[in-house]
């Protein structure tokens, strides 16, 4: 969850229930508290609300097996497994009553491993996240371009050979810098065992 306090000029449009897009990636996030600030005089001076990722949906959703079936079990890449459970569970093709408003789902590029999946009562987003580990794919809900809230599978990016740690990038709490000469040394020393003085 995040915590925002936002310009009072933009406060009619803060309603809970309400869904805001984060211009930088374009996810999207619901509004889920708005508290009003107003000033002795009455006039409004800011809101402070309360958000939380539209993916946060997915932790509402049980795995429910199909008609006649006790479990829903899926075979495929795991890419088709995270779309599958989230379409029929939360999206497109779930019953109305648990569809996510304006869910859509990607298009398959079916990446990732062969999963071979069986969920029965599971929460959604649990499912979808060991899916998400053993595939080493990722997932988040963005804003596409007809305004819909569209699941994406991400490919993940190994960046282990590049790790900058700084206080300016929000990774880093504090830092410390050392200069010492403590130990150094003014010249090196090479020999040998030999046999005595020649």
């Amino acid at each position: 969850k995040i915590v925002a306090k936002i310009a009072s000029r933009t406060g009619a449009a803060l309603v809970r229930g309400k869904h805001l897009a984060v211009e930088d990636n374009l996810d999207v996030y619901r509004i889920e508290q708005v508290e009003r600030e107003t000033s002795e005089q009455g006039a409004a001076t800011g809101n402070v609300i309360v958000i939380a990722p539209v993916s946060g949906y997915l932790t509402e959703r049980r795995i429910f097996p199909p008609d006649e079936e006790s479990h829903d079990k899926f075979t495929g890449s795991a890419e088709a497994a995270m779309k599958h459970y989230v379409s029929r569970h939360a999206g497109p093709e779930a019953a109305s009553s648990r569809q996510v408003p304006l869910l859509a789902i990607e298009g398959n590029l079916s990446r990732g491993p062969s999963v071979s999946m069986v969920a029965r009562f599971d929460e959604l987003s649990d499912l979808v996240r060991r899916i998400a580990i053993l595939s080493g794919l990722g997932w988040t809900i963005r804003l596409n371009s007809s305004n819909e809230h569209e699941f994406t599978v991400l490919e993940g990016v190994d960046r282990t050979s590049t790790v900058y740690l700084d206080p300016g990038l929000d990774n880093v709490t504090t830092q410390k810098m050392l200069s010492t000469e403590i130990g150094k040394k003014t010249f090196g020393l090479v020999a040998g065992q030999g046999e005595g003085v020649e």
